[in-house]
């Protein structure tokens, strides 16, 4: 099928609003809404924390991103995908013991959804537009991760957990066929071949996308590191659950979302280096304001600096999106998207595997404090990047 005309503005807010929340809505059913149901209902800790671990099969993505770039159109596998996973999330919940099982499918075809996803927005977005799209994509994800988190629990906790596990699906169909009437890319779709993984290889070793994929890390590694530790420091520094819960699933994921539209329409106004340099800065005093809220706990004080790090990771999110958009170039872009943000996944990975010693050994003031300097040599590299 021959591709469609370039989408208007209006249709091309739309259409990324939609592929967003198809991407972020099973996301957010995992990470939040998953683990409140699953112990709501008996489920062990021990087997909550493996239902947890399912969402590292999301990276699982980068094996099947070549088939998805080199078969069909992302168009077709966007709304396949969409189909497939709203059919077994309304299984999961009818699955008893066989429920684990069909997570984890969901969430090996979330990361290949996901591929499809940003292969198609990276195909649409003209460059001039890359920054503010950028922007509203964070936002949207954002939001549907609290839809399908946060607010998916408030539902489910006040009018019974499958009502509350039947709106976010809902919500996940209604994206699909809005997804329908966005157009179709064009694309160059090279075979699946040797040639395929050669230039694969070849554009991966180019210095200038090593030097995107070192600065991509660099970037967020502060944040990283600090961020599995700000959610233990908030149990520790006396806030409730429900507090934690509206911080950390509603508020946090608004105040995130709102960043991310106003780093966007800045990187577009203002440009990438202005962007990455500014909200870098952002990145690195949110996680010196834990460090001096961490000498004193204190609630109001806790909260503020948990609202003040959601905005912040907001702003800094957009610019650098932008820049993975730009730097997959127009070949392969399911792929290679696929494989810088794996590194990302990575670098919250390892930032999460050593904050728990590194807090341990200095306390959550000095491990705050140190995360801050972690974050300048991002920082320092963000003009050559940009």
């Amino acid at each position: 099928m021959a591709p469609s005309a370039p989408p208007r503005v209006a249709q091309l807010v739309l259409g990324v609003v939609a592929l967003e929340v198809a991407s972020g809505l099973p996301m957010g059913l995992m990470t939040d809404f998953v683990p409140v149901w699953a112990r709501a209902t008996g489920v062990s800790q021990e087997a909550v924390g493996a239902l947890g671990a399912l969402t590292g099969l999301w990276s699982l993505k980068l094996l099947f991103a070549p088939f998805v770039d080199a078969l069909g159109d992302y168009k077709r596998w966007s709304l396949t995908l969409v189909a497939i996973i709203a059919a077994l999330l309304v299984l999961t919940g009818l699955a008893g013991d066989s429920a684990p099982l069909i997570l984890a499918v969901v969430a090996v075809l979330g990361g290949i959804q996901d591929v499809a996803l940003d292969g198609w927005l990276v195909a649409l977005v003209p460059p001039e537009q890359q920054g503010r799209i950028s922007g509203l994509r964070v936002a949207a994800y954002r939001t549907a991760m609290a839809i399908g988190g946060g607010g998916a629990i408030l539902i489910g906790g006040r009018a019974g957990w499958p009502f509350g596990w039947s709106v976010a699906v809902a919500a996940l169909l209604v994206a699909g066929s809005v997804m329908t009437r966005f157009p179709r890319p064009e694309v160059v779709r090279p075979p699946l071949a040797l040639t395929f993984f050669r230039d694969l290889a070849r554009w991966f070793v180019r210095p200038e996308t090593l030097l995107i994929a070192a600065f991509s890390v660099l970037f967020r590694i502060g944040d990283a590191a600090a961020l599995t530790m700000t959610r233990t420091f908030w149990v520790d520094s006396g806030l409730s659950t429900d507090e934690i819960g509206l911080l950390g699933a509603l508020g946090g994921s608004a105040l995130t979302a709102f960043g991310a539209l106003v780093g966007g329409e800045y990187a577009t106004r203002r440009g990438l280096t202005s962007a990455l340099v500014l909200f870098g800065i952002s990145q690195l005093v949110s996680n010196v304001v834990y460090a001096i809220v961490a000498l004193e706990p204190a609630r109001l004080w806790t909260l503020s600096a948990g609202a003040f790090e959601a905005f912040t990771t907001g702003l800094g999110a957009a610019p650098l999106v932008a820049l993975l958009m730009r730097a997959v170039g127009r070949e392969q872009q399911g792929t290679r998207f696929a494989a810088l943000t794996a590194l990302l996944g990575l670098t919250r990975s390892l930032g999460s595997l050593i904050s728990g010693y590194g807090a341990s050994w200095t306390g959550y003031a000095g491990w705050f404090a140190l995360t801050a300097l972690l974050a300048v040599p991002g920082l320092l590299l963000a003009p050559r990047a940009a």
